[in-house]
């Protein structure tokens, strides 16, 4: 049996991390989910408090801005309506006084872990006929991936 060419399979595998990429950070999406668990706030919010979930619960501003490729000002209006929401609060940074954190409320620690919930079940359901050692195998490819595009 003739393999097909690499560059081929290479090919195929970007469109499928983009699609990937394209389709879980759909605004629609991200809304979709947010609206399943009762998180209330605008969809295209929703990813910064899976960002925050992921990165611990606490991050500073220009930190956040960076993550979600956001300006500062947009970032800040982001911040705002999550705090609005009772989402998040500022803090003082932990290890210089003078800076500014943002953090996860009680609720929005909740809100996150419901989310998280949610995004969990939605792969499950994706990866429902594939084995534990399938997963993994993904996993570590992905995770190479994710290490390629930061370098």
């Amino acid at each position: 049996m003739n393999e097909r060419p690499r560059e081929e399979a290479v090919h195929e595998l970007l469109a499928a991390v983009i699609g990937l990429v394209r389709d879980w950070n759909a605004v629609s999406t991200q809304g979709s989910v947010a609206r399943a668990v009762g998180v209330e706030i605008p969809a295209g919010d929703v990813r910064a408090l899976y960002t925050m979930g992921l990165l611990g619960g606490s991050i500073r501003p220009a930190a956040l801005a960076d993550e979600l490729a956001q300006s500062r000002p947009t970032t800040s209006k982001l911040i705002a309506r999550l705090e609005a929401a009772g989402l998040v609060e500022r803090a003082r940074g932990e290890g210089d006084q003078r800076a500014i954190e943002i953090a996860f409320t009680e609720q929005g620690r909740d809100a996150y872990e419901r989310l998280a919930a949610a995004g969990t079940q939605l792969v499950e359901r994706a990866m429902a006929h594939q084995t534990t050692a399938e997963i993994d195998v993904i996993t570590a490819a992905s995770r190479r991936l994710t290490g390629e595009f930061r370098d």
